[in-house]
């Protein structure tokens, strides 16, 4: 309680106090570098009084003047160590004026001055910082990045009461030893060390000037390892005279969700694909990229990258050599509908196993697209899926959507219909391990409203959301990423299993959008502060969305090894019927056909509520208030039959 008493009275002294303390700091050093050396400045003790006196009197004067003690003690080193430098020389000049002085002994007087004013000032800051944390604890955090604005940022941050940097981190060779803003800079490689000498958990990248691609990879790294991971923008973008890549989110991904994330363990993964082959699909999206940087752990023999994009494939390829040059990759640049180029790689390979990320996700460019949706989504899923069969492959899990329950428009529609032809090749053929994951919205995936909100944001708003009350599902992509292979690694099941992520409870997208607002520094405008920053546009339900997601079509589910991953049970197709709805898709797709396409697929799965589209009102679905919940049931199992008028009112 004493030391808090005597830092409540420091801090409360009045400014001319603490002006006259600091004014008296360069007195006792003028007095102490005079008195060391009263040999050599003067003959006798009355010179020695007389010249005391004559400090005593005109250096807090000259200090005054200089502006000394206006200086915080915590800006000394920046703002006033020119200002000390000039008291020191006009001080040295007044003992200089009578004459007779030796100027080595001059000199020596102004270094020790000079020396002894910074020390004081120093260890006065030193001690009263010290007395401020006395039994505060400090979090600590290590600094990627030792150039300008990371040792900026060191020197700022060691003088806070709340955190403590211990470490400068760069991947630098020339850097590396130094020590820079009284931290020494360490390797990459010392992670894990520093982590357990000093308990820290958050690293902050101080990197501005690196390629976002390079960031995005490391921040995967880093999280990946158990940190807390912020990215600091450079001081130029602060103040706006240079462009902002990313503003400065203190949250990270996981902090927006409702719940825990959940990091499963990947050990009976890494038994499964051990010394073997696997291919992932739409390697180069959200899910696929982030699917092989967790399976390059597992300790494959090679990893086979599927992606009709070659800019995809490219960054992923590049980015996966790099974090794991010892893994085989194969990037193979083609489309999941093309038999002959999978059965070649499949065959050429050996795969062992198949993960199926390849898919057109877009809702809005779906209904556009309808002809394009289908082919890819379920013809092409069929056609690989069958040609992995044929080939031996021993598992196949198939990403899919929580739009695929009770969809309102051709993407879920799509997704589901998918669904069901996987669950027919299982029937006939047992050989092939197959099983599909539904899952909903991944934060900061292709198409995600994180990064479209952070633009907006950057660009000064509006930020747009379709609906006041639209719910999503959220997951991060590593969770989302570590949870589909935990399905990979499940025992093998007569028929192919839906295996459903418990994501907790759905996110309001318009407090999504506030939190980010917040989170930037900025503030909501509204009618009750139209002076806030960023305004909320709400621009209505799109063709083919629903107010709330659902994750079952039936109730009824199992448990499964992991505790939040359920296994769905929903039936398919009857016995014969997936190879006329295939034949009539076709068909369909050959004429582009869009009201036939939509007849085939809705004949098929249960839809939801038709939305409401009309030009002067806002779209929406109504399920009822349990509609969102995790299991639960809000509409009629009976899909309601889709005439050519009804596609027209719909779409």
């Amino acid at each position: 309680m004493k030391i808090v008493h005597l830092v409540e009275y420091l801090t409360g002294m009045s400014r001319g106090s603490k002006r006259a303390v600091l004014l008296s700091l360069d007195v006792a050093a003028s007095q102490v570098s005079l008195a060391c050396l009263s040999g050599s400045l003067h003959s006798g003790l009355r010179e020695f009084i007389l010249e005391a006196g004559l400090l005593a009197v005109t250096v807090p004067a000259i200090a005054a003047a200089l502006g000394l003690q206006n200086v915080k003690l915590t800006a000394y080193e920046q703002d006033a160590l020119p200002r000390s430098a000039v008291l020191v020389m006009v001080a040295g000049l007044l003992l200089w004026l009578p004459g007779g002085r030796e100027p080595a002994a001059l000199a020596a007087f102004m270094l020790g001055f000079l020396a002894l004013s910074v020390i004081l000032r120093l260890l006065a800051l030193r001690v009263l910082l010290m007395l401020q944390r006395w039994g505060q604890p400090r979090c600590p955090v290590i600094i990627y990045g030792a150039g300008e604005t990371g040792v900026q940022l060191a020197l700022a941050l060691r003088r806070d009461r709340t955190v403590r940097p211990v470490a400068l981190i760069d991947d630098q060779a020339a850097r590396i030893g130094q020590r820079l803003a009284g931290l020494c800079v360490r390797p990459p490689n010392e992670l894990e060390s520093l982590r357990r000498r000093w308990d820290v958990r958050h690293i902050i990248l101080a990197m501005p000037s690196e390629p976002p691609a390079r960031m995005e990879a490391l921040m995967h790294r880093l999280r990946s390892s158990g940190f807390t991971v912020r990215q600091l923008p450079s001081f130029a973008q602060f103040v706006g005279t240079e462009r902002q890549p990313e503003r400065l989110m203190a949250l990270p991904a996981e902090a927006y969700l409702s719940r825990t994330p959940v990091h499963p363990d990947l050990a009976e993964v890494a038994r499964l694909v051990s010394g073997k082959t696997v291919l992932v699909t739409g390697a180069g999206g959200s899910i696929g990229s982030e699917l092989c940087r967790h399976l390059i752990g597992c300790g494959p023999a090679a990893l086979v990258l599927l992606d009709h994009s070659e800019t995809a494939l490219y960054a992923v390829d590049a980015e996966l050599r790099e974090a794991m040059p010892d893994c085989r990759l194969v990037p193979v640049l083609g489309s999941i509908a093309d038999a002959t180029l999978l059965k070649d790689v499949l065959a050429r390979h050996s795969v062992h196993s198949v993960i199926h990320a390849a898919a057109y996700k877009h809702v809005p460019i779906s209904e556009a697209n309808p002809a394009a949706t289908v082919a890819n989504n379920v013809i092409g899923t069929r056609i690989l899926a069958e040609c992995c069969a044929k080939a031996g492959v021993r598992r196949f899990v198939l990403i899919s959507t929580d739009k695929a329950v009770r969809p309102v428009g051709v993407m879920g529609a799509s997704k589901r219909l998918a669904e069901m032809v996987v669950q027919d090749l299982s029937n006939r053929h047992p050989k092939t391990k197959f099983s599909i994951v539904r899952f909903g919205n991944v934060l900061g995936s292709s198409g995600s409203v994180v990064p479209l909100f952070r633009q907006q944001i950057e660009r000064g708003g509006p930020v747009t959301i379709t609906h006041p009350d639209v719910t999503r599902f959220f997951m991060t992509p590593a969770e989302a990423a570590r949870l589909v292979l935990a399905v990979l690694g499940f025992p093998p099941t007569a028929r192919a299993g839906i295996y459903v992520l418990d994501m907790g409870q759905p996110l309001r997208i318009a407090e999504l959008a506030r939190r980010m607002i917040k989170e930037a520094g900025l503030t909501v405008r509204s009618e009750a502060r139209p002076d806030g920053d960023i305004e909320i546009q709400v621009t209505g339900l799109r063709p083919g969305e629903k107010l709330h997601e659902e994750l079952l079509i039936d109730i009824e589910t199992r448990p499964t090894q992991h505790p939040r991953i359920l296994r769905a049970n929903e039936v398919g197709l009857l016995p014969g019927e997936t190879s006329q709805v295939l034949q009539q898709l076709r068909l369909a797709i050959a004429d582009n056909d869009a009201v036939a396409l939509r007849r085939v697929l809705f004949d098929r799965v249960e839809a939801g509520p038709a939305p409401r589209l009309l030009p002067t009102q806002s779209p929406a679905v109504s399920t009822g208030p349990d509609a969102f919940r995790f299991g639960t049931v809000a509409s009629s199992k009976n899909p309601p039959a889709i005439d050519a008028a009804m596609q027209h009112r719909i779409y």
